[in-house]
């Protein structure tokens, strides 16, 4: 058991370390079980690994949230993690999901204003980044991540 440990954490990706100078991405993903999201950084050859967090949702969260809610709850979710790296600079936020849009930049109808919603609204206010409607196919990391068998 601790030798295949072992090896599965042998070839597990290196994560870099973002440097002040260096752009970053943040890639979110959501089903209707969990959540994930994963911190890169631009290099010359393209894009390297230096975090990544998610969890399953609640019961409650899985059963009653719309998968808009879900995917949103991601981002926040994000952005509360890595506040240190993502306070201070302009990034790029890469989201699968187009109604994520409309919950950052849009004041929310009021059939769908629920008080969490605005508070999560509220808190993404305090960062600086250009959003970016992606494929799903293009969300590797983080829709993997989202799988079983990922976090």
């Amino acid at each position: 058991m601790v030798r295949e440990l072992k090896q599965v954490c042998s070839n597990l990706p290196k994560l870099a370390i973002p440097l002040d100078e260096d752009e970053l991405v943040v890639y979110t993903d959501a089903n209707d079980y969990r959540w994930a999201a994963v911190l890169m950084k631009r290099t010359t050859t393209g894009e390297e690994p230096c975090r990544y967090t998610g969890e399953l949702f609640s019961e409650q969260q899985a059963q009653v949230w719309h998968i808009n809610e879900k995917e949103f709850f991601a981002v926040w979710k994000a952005f509360k993690k890595w506040p240190l790296f993502l306070l201070a600079k302009e990034f790029t936020l890469k989201v699968d999901n187009t109604n994520v849009k409309s919950f950052l930049k849009n004041k929310l109808e009021s059939k769908i204003k629920k008080a969490r919603i605005i508070r999560w609204q509220a808190e993404c206010q305090y960062y600086c980044y250009n959003l970016v409607v992606i494929k799903s196919h293009e969300n590797v990391l983080a829709d993997f991540l989202t799988r079983d068998g990922g976090i």
